[in-house]
């Protein structure tokens, strides 16, 4: 049996900016996959991630259309955290950070989403 595999993704990215902190979504999200090769390529202009660890891939990480690697073009079948629980960590993300009443130097910091295990589980 071959399992569906969901890999890890910058979900979007905190901006820090004289102790003010906004949250952005990564560009064109709808569309397009930002995996972690983007951090590594890119990890001279981030500051260190900060980590989103979510159970195993749901039913609706794996409903995803015209999705495609920011790196490579290709499809991409699936995506961490796509549905109700992405849509929280978007409406609420910022807020936890800003109660958590720690201070950040001002950069960016991506947030990244993995799930502890990335095969679907039945």
């Amino acid at each position: 049996m071959k399992f569906k595999v969901c890999d890890d993704e910058i979900f979007g990215v905190f901006v820090v900016k004289n102790s003010n902190i906004q949250f952005r979504r990564t560009l064109n999200h709808k569309s397009i996959f930002v995996g972690l090769n983007e951090y590594q390529k890119h990890i001279n202009i981030y500051q260190r991630p900060i980590l989103i660890v979510t159970e195993s891939p749901h039913v609706d990480e794996f409903v995803v259309n015209g999705l495609k690697d920011l790196t490579t073009g290709l499809p991409v079948n699936s995506r961490p955290v796509n549905g109700f629980s992405g849509s929280k960590i978007e409406e609420y993300g910022l807020y936890i950070l800003q109660k958590l009443s720690i201070t950040l130097p001002d950069g960016l910091y991506p947030l990244v989403v993995i799930n502890a295990l990335q095969e679907q589980c039945f």
